[in-house]
């Protein structure tokens, strides 16, 4: 039996094609990759019958820890959310070669929430954006790129 994986050392980045910004201060990323339920059952049988239809929409989430300073994390989510950019995404469960043991899973589409401030008083400042797939787009997992 394998080993768990501890997640302490993951990998997130977003592009809009021109440069790709690496998120080291990442606390959580969640991928939902779930397929819509079609009904599928017909008259005679004994249960509801489910088929896999499309991916669903769920919004991708990644909780950071917050920065204010220059060409950080506030300055370059706010230029991709406030813009409304296409962007693309990739997640690795280890920030390392990507491979079969260490796949990424990459899409595009849209921060569609990105709260700069959030957090009470004492604690370190932390924002969750969320992503969401844009028209024609899935979640997908490569070995090699």
């Amino acid at each position: 039996m394998a080993d768990p994986v501890v997640f302490k050392n993951g990998f997130f980045a977003l592009s809009t094609g021109v440069a790709i910004t690496h998120f080291g201060n990442i606390k959580e990323v969640t991928l939902p990759i779930s397929h819509e339920e079609l009904d599928d059952a017909v008259m005679g049988d004994n249960a509801k019958v489910m088929f896999p239809g499309i991916q669903s929409g769920e919004a991708v989430t990644v909780r950071l820890k917050q920065d204010f300073t220059t060409g950080s994390v506030d300055s370059k989510l706010w230029t991709i959310f406030n813009g409304k950019k296409l962007c693309f995404f990739k997640a690795r469960a280890v920030n390392g070669a990507v491979s079969s043991s260490n796949p990424s899973y990459l899409g595009r589409g849209y921060v569609m929430n990105y709260p700069p401030i959030s957090g009470g008083h004492g604690v370190a400042l932390e924002t969750t954006i969320s992503i969401r797939l844009a028209s024609g787009s899935s979640i997908t997992r490569s070995t090699t790129t």
